[in-house]
């Protein structure tokens, strides 16, 4: 199970998000295994394995006795004088993985596809040498198109997140480490998420989206309500009456070549309700988490560049609905915003990158009312790294410094470094 604090739901991207946003460098190629008119069944994958360096400070002392750090921590063993100085080898943001397609050309113009995938909870083994490894069954979807779209039923990446997630995918995390989701545990890691991106998670869904319509497209989909807990575990909101909607708005304008500017909206809205007094109630009570995002990717001439900015009510740091930080105890929701920028150059199989991102959590009138809790405020993290492809190969090396703020006052800076290797199929 992922770190409490560092975000359970930091997670890893996957094939969908690969396959989301046509990265050209992924290096990603299905692999047939069997293909008799109008059936063909294939696989993909990644096996990968990085050592990252950690160092840093551990946990800030409180502002004041009796204060608690809640929202985000970044907790790890440390040495006498507080200070974190660790070595792991981890699978990455996107993590050692297999998936399965099976599909069936149905008339001449419609296809229907089913991809199955699982991710193994990396590749660690957390403090003891022999710890089983669980699995995360994260896809299982179908979809099927034709020149009236692409319709998808199923567990499937969510439309909410890849307008931003999608071009770190692309130009700096997807084959990289990032903030380690949790420093002492095991986990797949969360790359940038946290800390300028906000990731889409996978959920059970119904999903359209529209054929290209001249460059425009869009998304629009229903998918399993969420709710969002407590530090302690508990939920201020227990009812679902309806599902969580999101969508997306997308425009491709070619440059010649392969050079290109794509701009996305994307948008999300869930309804929660609560009994206004559970032991003796006379109403219920209902609240609105929203979302949205704004986005764009330049290509042009081996320059790479990608950013945005998003904001909403009711998200997290690192997943819309975040346990742990998207309510207060007293069942507001908290407002949130955050934004990345990163650029990539790619020289031949050589591909270079930097960023920047930073989120940003506001406080609730509780919030700043409560003397012993200070809230996670912000998030910030700077990265540069280098990569080269040898065929299927990816062979990486990275910098990230990372800088914690809570709202009392409290700092964290930590720098992850190290370097990996990847084999995608």
């Amino acid at each position: 199970m992922r770190h409490l604090y560092a975000n359970r739901f930091g997670l890893a991207a996957a094939v969908t998000l690969g396959v989301i946003v046509a990265s050209p460098r992924a290096a990603r190629a299905d692999v047939v295994i069997f293909e008799k008119n109008p059936w063909s069944v294939w696989t993909s994958g990644r096996s990968a394995a990085h050592y990252q360096f950690i160092l840093g400070g551990g946990t800030p002392t409180p502002s004041a006795p009796g204060v608690v750090l809640t929202g985000f921590r970044n907790d790890a063993a440390t040495d006498q004088n507080n200070n974190i100085a660790t070595s792991r080898i981890r699978s990455g943001w996107v993590g050692t993985q297999l998936g399965f397609g099976v599909a069936n050309q149905l008339t001449p113009t419609t296809k229907i596809k089913a991809f199955f995938a699982i991710s193994v909870a990396d590749i660690t083994n957390d403090r003891e040498k022999t710890t089983d490894k669980l699995v995360d069954f994260r896809e299982a979807w179908t979809t099927i198109e034709g020149s009236f779209g692409t319709v998808k039923f199923g567990r499937a990446l969510s439309i909410f997140g890849p307008a931003l997630a999608g071009s770190v995918y692309m130009y700096s995390y997807g084959n990289a480490v990032g903030h380690p989701c949790t420093i002492d545990g095991q986990a797949i890691t969360c790359g940038p998420i946290n800390a300028g991106a906000i990731y889409p998670g996978f959920n059970a869904q119904l999903t359209y989206a529209t054929p290209n319509l001249n460059g425009f497209g869009a998304k629009i989909g229903l998918f399993d309500p969420s709710l969002p807990s407590l530090a302690d575990g508990t939920y201020p909101y227990t009812l679902r009456p309806l599902p969580r909607v999101e969508g997306e708005l997308s425009y491709e304008f070619p440059l010649g070549n392969k050079d290109k500017v794509v701009v996305f909206g994307e948008g999300l809205w869930q309804r929660m309700g609560r009994l206004d007094n559970p032991m003796a109630p006379t109403t219920t009570l209902f609240t609105d988490a929203v979302g949205g995002i704004g986005a764009a990717r330049f290509e042009m001439a081996g320059f790479r560049i990608g950013g945005g900015y998003w904001a909403g009510k009711g998200l997290g740091t690192g997943v819309p609905l975040q346990p742990g930080q998207a309510v207060d105890p007293t069942g507001e929701l908290r407002t949130f915003s955050g934004y990345m920028a990163h650029a990539n150059y790619m020289i031949g199989d050589t591909e270079l990158g930097a960023g920047i991102g930073k989120s940003i959590v506001n406080e609730t009138d509780n919030d700043r009312n409560t003397p012993l809790q200070s809230l996670i405020k912000s998030n910030t993290a700077f990265h540069v790294l280098a990569f080269q492809h040898i065929g299927p190969l990816i062979l990486g090396l990275e910098f990230t410094h990372w800088i914690s703020e809570w709202h009392r006052g409290e700092k964290q800076s930590l720098n992850f470094m190290g370097g990996g290797v990847n084999f995608l199929w």
